[in-house]
């Protein structure tokens, strides 16, 4: 079984916490000459403890999509993707999910940053810096540094006011937040883009 950082959450290479991957089939290689007298074979891959695999969903939508494929710009791709963010952050509330990341071990301040970038996004649709340069800086954190609280521009996208007392959770169930993402310019490619650096390979 893969690592649980937190209840039903893993970790994913750039040091996010994710839903955990269940095993899934695959077609083991085989020598030219062989493949040419038999049927492929199939094994099964299950993630392995002591390590931080990709979600291989959302990477293989994100190939999709950095090949520029016609068939990106399909309501069927989209809703892919929208299937394959709600599954990928294995937490039905994006409020706890951000609070559950000070629970990485591997996360640090940059990663705070990106995810102050991301809620930037989500209500205003513009970032401080693109998707490409934060991919250059996202790395496991090994300093030994463990954020202890959200940030302030994450308290302030939650509502979250100085005697602890802040608005009913619901309105930022993942479905809502998701929709509140999709609703700026842009919004699809930023929620592809931001589940590769999430949830993808480095």
């Amino acid at each position: 079984m893969p690592e649980v950082i937190a209840a039903g959450l893993r970790l994913y290479p750039r040091g996010f916490l994710g839903k955990v991957l269940p095993p899934r089939l695959v077609a083991k290689p085989r020598p030219y000459e062989i493949r040419v007298r038999t049927t492929t074979s199939v094994g099964i891959v299950t993630p392995q403890q002591n390590t931080a695999d990709a979600n291989p969903v959302v990477e293989t939508l994100y190939a999709q999509y950095i090949k520029r494929a016609a068939s990106t710009m399909s309501f069927d791709f989209r809703e892919k993707v929208l299937i394959a963010a709600l599954d990928a952050f294995g937490d039905k509330n994006f409020y706890s999910w951000c609070k559950t990341q000070m629970q990485s071990p591997a996360v640090g301040d940059v990663h705070l940053r990106f995810l102050d970038d991301v809620l930037r996004f989500i209500s205003t649709g513009r970032r401080q810096m693109s998707l490409e340069t934060w991919a250059s800086f996202l790395q496991m954190n090994d300093a030994g540094e463990r954020p202890q609280e959200l940030t302030p521009t994450a308290k302030e996208f939650f509502q979250i006011y100085k005697d602890g007392v802040y608005p009913s959770l619901a309105q930022y169930s993942m479905a809502n937040v998701i929709q509140r993402w999709l609703s700026q310019p842009g919004g699809i490619e930023d929620l592809l883009g931001t589940l590769h650096l999430l949830f993808g390979n480095l």
